[in-house]
């Protein structure tokens, strides 16, 4: 028969030569031809190639410029620093840089995607040794938390609570808000972030809705008092307190109701405050009461003698050292005319621990009521 053509390894025909009919002297034609399909075919390689055939195999299906599949439970190991057109991976289970990605199913995603960390673990301990900036961190282990370290980057940090512990709000170097220590239970998220020398712990969440528990601590009642004081248990028990006031009456008339902080159990008594205060009464007439004072107010028009008084004052985190303490308040009563209605916020400039408060009014006695100290408990 004449002598083939071909020009890659696909063009040869397998059953040539065909033995007894070719010529011998055809014979270095056909080694031509074998070297010149096999170099067309393989024109890069100047070197061994090492791969067997399992390896080559796991290439198969790659289409130039498309999307590189790493199948059959092999393993890909080296530095890609040129993929080329290559824009996507597909990763079914396996590591990449020592940690575990992907999955029993596949994981498709840029290559400039891929840099997002996945999560690791640390033990609680008095300090905590952070991962990598931008890491999803699941702590586990009991005790409590006084200080992080990391290896880079100053977060955020987006932290898992696998068990229950304890970070303590610790001024200067971890802070909390609200000023007091935090337990977390398990399935409780919350990120960590570091501005210079301070960790603080942001945007916590519960793994579960929870209910306020309100636990009565005290009451007073008045029988033409002086005033009604709360000297004992306003601590850090509690992050919020209420003051309810039920059914107060002035001995005198056209009075006002006010209360005074204490930073020394009632030693002495503070005296500098602002509000910002909202009124409207039945008759439409409102109006608004700013700026500073030297009391808490709890009322704009007079109280009548004989008429109740009613009010509701929550304050938040008094046993805080840091901070000044913020109060909101509500009140209601008649004033011989109207039904008045109050309610707004104050502060007490103090930034030290308040531990005592005393209600009195502007003139005379408290002739009756009650107020009941709470504590206010996220169950």
């Amino acid at each position: 028969m004449g002598l083939e053509s071909g020009t890659y390894i696909d063009s040869l025909d397998p059953t040539n030569p065909v033995g007894g009919l070719d010529n011998a002297k055809q014979g270095d034609d056909h080694i031509r031809l074998l070297k010149s399909t096999i170099q067309n075919t393989f024109p890069n390689l100047s070197g061994a190639v090492n791969s067997n055939q399992a390896d080559l195999n796991l290439l198969s299906g790659v289409a130039a410029g498309g999307a590189f599949n790493l199948t059959g439970g092999g393993s890909l190991t080296g530095t890609w620093s040129d993929l080329g057109s290559i824009t996507t991976v597909d990763i079914n289970g396996g590591t990449a840089d020592g940690l575990v990605i992907g999955g029993t199913t596949p994981k498709a995603g840029r290559f400039t995607e891929l840099h997002t960390k996945v999560g690791s673990g640390v033990t609680v301990a008095s300090t905590v040794t952070l991962p990598t900036d931008g890491s999803i961190v699941h702590f586990s282990g009991s005790g409590t938390i006084n200080d992080f370290t990391h290896i880079t980057g100053d977060g955020p940090f987006y932290c898992i609570a696998d068990s229950v512990f304890t970070i303590a709000h610790l001024a200067g170097q971890v802070e909390i808000p609200g000023e007091a220590n935090k337990t977390f239970a398990v399935g409780d998220r919350f990120v960590l972030v570091q501005d210079g020398t301070i960790w603080n712990v942001l945007i916590y969440q519960s793994v579960a809705p929870k209910d306020e528990t309100w636990e009565i601590i005290s009451s007073a009642e008045a029988s033409s008092s002086a005033n009604l004081t709360f000297n004992s248990g306003i601590d850090s028990t509690y992050d919020h307190y209420v003051f309810v006031g039920e059914g107060i009456r002035p001995a005198t008339n056209n009075v006002n109701f006010y209360a005074l902080t204490s930073t020394d159990g009632g030693a002495t008594w503070n005296s500098s405050y602002a509000q910002a205060m909202q009124w409207i009464n039945s008759s439409g007439t409102s109006g608004v009461t700013t700026g500073t004072n030297t009391v808490l107010q709890f009322n704009q028009n007079s109280i009548k003698s004989g008429q109740d008084f009613n009010f509701r004052l929550d304050a938040y985190n008094p046993a805080g050292a840091t901070y000044n303490k913020k109060f909101f308040l509500q009140s209601h009563f008649y004033d011989g005319t109207n039904i008045d209605h109050v309610q707004g916020s104050q502060i007490d400039f103090a930034t030290t621990d308040i531990d005592a408060i005393k209600f009195y009014m502007s003139s005379g006695n408290i002739a009756a009521g009650m107020i009941t100290l709470y504590g206010v408990r996220n169950a």
